[in-house]
C-alpha cells in the first residue's frame, strides 16, 4: 500500500473506536454537528529542527447504518496536505487519513491559527464535484497544534 492509499476497515463493533468528542472549535450556528466519529480532538504535529515534513494519522469512522461521503479541508494548502481529502464511508466502517505539515520552520507561529474541517454528506458521492456541492450533513473542525521536539 502506498502512502496515498487508505484502507477501509470494517468496524465489527464500534466498541473498538471511540469518538474523541467535540473539538474546542465550535460549529457555526447554521452548521449541523458531525455524525461521523474522529479518533482525535486536535491535530498535533510534533516538529523537529530538521524541517522535514511531519505526518500524523487520524481515523474517521461511520457508526451509523447510512453511507456518508466526507471531505477534509485545511486552512492553508501552503502548509498542509490531506490524503485522501475526499472519500466514502459505508455503514460501520472506518478509514485512516494522513495529514501532513511541511514543517517550514514556522510551527510555533502557526499555533492557534489553523484547523482541519471534516465535512460529511449523505450518500456515496462518486465524483468529487458532488462532494464539493453536496448539502453538508455535519461538520467538525479540529485545531492544528504544533509541538517542538
Amino acid at each position: 500500500m502506498t502512502s496515498t492509499q487508505t484502507r477501509e476497515v470494517p468496524l465489527g463493533g464500534i466498541k473498538d473506536l471511540v469518538d474523541a468528542g467535540p473539538s474546542i472549535i465550535a460549529n457555526k450556528p447554521t452548521e449541523p454537528p458531525s455524525k461521523l466519529g474522529l479518533s482525535a480532538k486536535q491535530i498535533t504535529f510534533v516538529c523537529k529542527d530538521d524541517k522535514k515534513p511531519v505526518a500524523m494519522t487520524i481515523k474517521i469512522f461511520n457508526p451509523t447504518n447510512e453511507v456518508f461521503s466526507f471531505k477534509v479541508r485545511c486552512t492553508s494548502s501552503e502548509y498542509f496536505r490531506v490524503q485522501p481529502p475526499i472519500g466514502t464511508l459505508p455503514p460501520k466502517t472506518s478509514k485512516e487519513l494522513s495529514l501532513w505539515y511541511n514543517n517550514a520552520g514556522k510551527a510555533l507561529e502557526l499555533n492557534n491559527k489553523h484547523y482541519f474541517a471534516f465535512y460529511h454528506y449523505k450518500g456515496d458521492c462518486k465524483e468529487s464535484r458532488e462532494v464539493l456541492n453536496g448539502k453538508v450533513e455535519g461538520v467538525r473542525r479540529l485545531p492544528a497544534i504544533f509541538e517542538m521536539k
